[in-house]
């Protein structure tokens, strides 16, 4: 549950239904009741291996006290209870500073020990990367791949990037410089080859 582009906040939830008949099963909200804010606007990644449901928030709204707004929560995938949650601090936000987009599970082995991890990238124009056992204790390695901002069309725009699973190292660069080119969505990744969407009405691939 999210707004419609922050016109008006409305409160943020994460909402379980019976893929059946469409009954509400569970709702976690992300701003406590008579509060705005926190939208859930990327889809929410399930790790099947534990049970965990990873999701992150928009910005925060009308309560001075919004923990789970602008974060990445992780909440039990049976009943949407709270487990833990990391919140972007102040000093490292832009105007409009949401995580928009869909966590990302992978493993990589950081000074010899093997880390499940999860990462997602926020308006900064940074990218986050946790250990799934505890998000709580803040990002393992963080690496800009964009030029920070409230949206791609509202600044300079915004480059595909492949970084290191282990280090953040980029990797690989792309940039279109054509207009009205704006990556915006995540990227797909089929029989070697990666999938992006663009603005600009294309579908970019490329071999890995």
């Amino acid at each position: 549950m999210a707004s419609f582009g922050d016109c008006p906040l409305v409160q943020g939830q994460l909402i379980q239904m019976n893929a059946a008949t469409g009954h509400v099963q569970h709702i976690f909200n992300t701003v406590p009741n008579g509060c705005t804010g926190g939208g859930v606007w990327g889809s929410p990644t399930i790790d099947t291996a534990h049970n965990m449901m990873y999701f992150v928030t928009g910005n925060a709204g009308s309560c001075t006290t919004e923990p789970y707004s602008t974060a990445v929560v992780e909440v039990n995938a049976s009943d949407l209870s709270f487990i833990n949650s990391w919140q972007l601090p102040s000093a490292e936000r832009v105007p409009d500073s949401d995580f928009g987009t869909t966590p990302t599970l992978f493993h990589a082995t950081i000074n010899g020990v093997s880390h499940e991890l999860v990462g997602m990238q926020n308006k900064n124009g940074k990218y986050y990367t946790f250990d799934r056992a505890n998000i709580g204790a803040g990002p393992l390695w963080r690496a800009a791949i964009a030029v920070g901002g409230a949206c791609p069309q509202c600044g300079q725009g915004t480059y595909l990037m492949v970084i290191a699973a282990s280090t953040g190292q980029t990797l690989f660069r792309y940039q279109d410089t054509n207009s009205g080119s704006l990556f915006y969505g995540a990227a797909s990744i089929s029989n070697g080859v990666l999938y992006i969407g663009n603005q600009d009405g294309h579908l970019y691939a490329f071999g890995l």
